[in-house]
């Protein structure tokens, strides 16, 4: 399977080539989201879980072509062009109670329009396909952080502005389980930092580390790194 979630205490949703297989803490199956329940396409690659309701929990899918929504026990919507979001989908997270979906034609965030209807608008200011989305604190507000293909974005509020990054092509942020000042991002040409300076995220150029293409960068509890590279 390609990722894993957590519903509720008993729940887990794994993402399938298939679709999203639902199972206890046992193992044993519960149900599958797939075409039968108005998937388009079954492959999926990421998952992100929040509470809709005190009934109900949503998961959201990230497939190949789009998103689904799963209202878990009950409702799965889906979301594609019609909607307004364009391109295979890599990276979806909720900043300011707001859905957005990182994608290879741009950034995406959920709207609802005067009929209460939900559409994807593209975030104009973000550059390129985007391949990772993380929320970092800084100055003690949440900032949402954007890994494109050609630079690195922080969006807060109603701001956006770029890191100005060289070496752009940004494929995946790390946070590391210890410590809240550095982020690790995983590039096509290197391995670069961004550090929390006086609570201000900013690009570390000073850090020199892998100059090659990083496949899979796995952070290890005594504080170091094992990365593989291409």
């Amino acid at each position: 399977f390609y990722s894993a979630a957590l519903i509720n205490d008993s729940t887990y949703s794994l993402g399938t080539l298939g679709g999203a297989l639902i199972v206890n803490k046992k193992g044993e199956i519960q149900s599958l989201v797939s075409k039968k329940y108005g998937l388009t396409n079954e492959e999926t690659t990421n998952q992100l879980v929040l509470p809709s309701s005190a009934q109900s929990t949503s998961v959201w899918l990230t497939l190949t072509l789009g998103l689904a929504r799963v209202d878990y026990p009950s409702i799965t919507s889906r979301f594609a062009d019609e909607s307004g979001l364009l391109g295979n989908v890599m990276a979806i997270k909720r900043y300011n109670g707001v859905l957005y979906a990182g994608t290879m034609r741009g950034l995406f965030k959920l709207q609802f329009d005067q009929f209460g209807s939900p559409e994807f608008i593209q975030v104009s200011q973000v550059m390129g396909q985007v391949n990772t989305l993380i929320v970092a604190k800084e100055k003690g507000r949440d900032v949402l952080l954007v890994g494109s293909n050609q630079d690195i974005y922080r969006i807060s509020g109603p701001t956006i502005n770029r890191f100005g990054s060289e070496d752009a092509l940004t494929y995946r942020f790390l946070k590391p389980r210890t410590g809240s000042s550095v982020i690790y991002v995983v590039s096509e040409r290197s391995l670069k930092r961004l550090v929390n300076d006086k609570g201000v995220w900013r690009l570390d150029n000073a850090w020199k580390s892998i100059n090659e293409y990083c496949t899979e960068l796995i952070d290890l509890k005594g504080g170091d790194l094992l990365g593989r590279t291409k």
